[in-house]
């Protein structure tokens, strides 16, 4: 066969895996050939709670989108949207809030106009209990502000947990929380230098550090008792909270 002819064959098969995909939806999507990770079926919360069948990939692509949202809500300033996202009862656990849902979305609202935020974030790992789920995904938060009369950015590297809520209306957000990594700080402009208060910064957590030294100096002090990875018993309990909310169906 040409190199001509087998590109035509390859094209023909590329649209009838196409039209047969978009006919039956995801699950034709995943009879057709999806690759599943080596292990990924063995993952299991608890009796019966596998990582994906059937139509447990619709609730996949749901949640996901639902994340994704929330986070283009909060990074575009558009509290109308992200209110459309969480569950009435969501709570809310980051390096500056500790709340509901609709009280973090409220305080978002009165953040300084020269704060930039810019979420760079990992596709979730999901795992679903019937109308429950959890999701984790790995974010580097970028905040960009003024400290002492010179533009800086704080790159915060965490992982988000996510609890989300099947409702009639659909896949709602009931809880974030993170864990802490590791952050820097360093000024946007390459010419320019700032001071650090050694003393100050000193007494803050590695795991987010730089964080908690711009949110103090922005009046907002991070709490000490975060989970970080410095502290390897609260990053434990988090995670065994999560499977114990996601189990409790």
């Amino acid at each position: 066969m040409s190199a001509s002819g087998e590109i035509d064959l390859l094209m023909t098969e590329r649209r009838v895996w196409r039209r047969r995909a978009l006919k039956g939806g995801i699950a034709a999507l995943c009879a057709l050939g999806v690759p599943r990770q080596a292990g990924a079926a063995s993952i299991t919360l608890a009796k019966g709670a596998s990582r994906a069948n059937g139509d447990e990939w619709t609730d996949r692509v749901a949640i996901t989108d639902m994340i994704l949202l929330e986070r283009w809500a909060r990074e575009t300033h558009n509290a109308d949207v992200a209110d459309t996202c969480y569950h009435p009862d969501a709570w809310i656990e980051v390096s500056w809030f500790k709340g509901t849902a609709s009280e973090f979305i409220e305080t978002g609202k009165h953040e300084p106009s020269e704060t930039v935020n810019f979420d760079a974030m990992s596709p979730p790992v999901i795992w679903v209990q019937d109308s429950r789920a959890i999701a984790e995904t790995s974010c580097a938060v970028h905040t960009v502000l003024a400290l002492g009369g010179i533009d800086v950015i704080n790159i915060s590297y965490t992982r988000l947990l996510w609890r989300l809520q099947k409702t009639e209306g659909g896949w709602l957000i009931s809880g974030l929380r993170g864990i802490y990594i590791r952050d820097t700080l360093a000024s946007c402009g390459p010419s320019q230098s700032f001071k650090i208060d050694e003393e100050k910064l000193a007494a803050f957590r590695p795991s987010y550090r730089y964080l908690s030294y711009v949110l103090a100096a922005s009046g907002r002090p991070a709490r000490n008792d975060l989970p970080g990875v410095d502290r390897p018993e609260t990053v434990d309990a988090l995670r065994a909270a999560e499977r114990q909310w996601l189990n409790q169906v």
